[in-house]
């Protein structure tokens, strides 16, 4: 038995499975296709990176994070705090899916803000509770890390400079 195929109670998570969930997880973002530009007015910050970063950037962290995910699911009986790993991993994945409807569709650089620094601060959490049991899994999440980290301060400039669509003014 390898070290990822340990007593999952549906059997062993696969790559197949971990595709399949990110392309479903993917399709809200894919629905509200956008130029770049979240609204009309929009003002972009000196920090803010070319549209063009943003996919290939999440696309890599989405390996890395499926990575340490599918690891997670098959090392139940290894990890100490895997309920609790999971419903926060479930969590970020929501804030994903989601992220695009916020900012995007809503128009809400307030809200995006908010997921930012929720994933960032979920996602330290998560190294910190899985750190003790299994350091790979850890250190796959870590890119998620310096990411967000700067992409917390992007959007926090981005929420101070731009209208809001849905808590109105600056």
């Amino acid at each position: 038995m390898t070290d990822t195929a340990l007593h999952h109670p549906a059997g062993p998570v696969r790559w197949r499975h971990a595709v399949l969930f990110w392309i479903l997880v993917s399709i809200p973002g894919y629905l509200t296709r956008h130029s770049g530009v979240p609204f009309d007015g929009y003002v972009v910050v000196p920090l803010q990176p070319p549209p063009w970063v943003f996919p290939v950037v999440w696309f890599v962290l989405n390996v890395f994070q499926l990575w340490g995910d599918v690891r997670l699911l098959n090392r139940r009986a290894a990890i100490r705090h895997w309920r609790v790993l999971v419903a926060i991993h479930a969590v970020l994945w929501l804030l994903f899916a989601t992220f695009t409807g916020v900012y995007f569709v809503l128009g809400s650089p307030v809200l995006a803000a908010v997921w930012t620094i929720a994933f960032l601060v979920l996602t330290l959490i998560s190294i910190a509770l899985v750190w003790p049991d299994d350091r790979a899994i850890a250190l796959s999440w870590a890119p998620i890390i310096l990411w967000t980290g700067f992409a917390s301060v992007v959007a926090v400039q981005q929420a101070m400079v731009n209208p809001d669509r849905v808590f109105g003014g600056v």
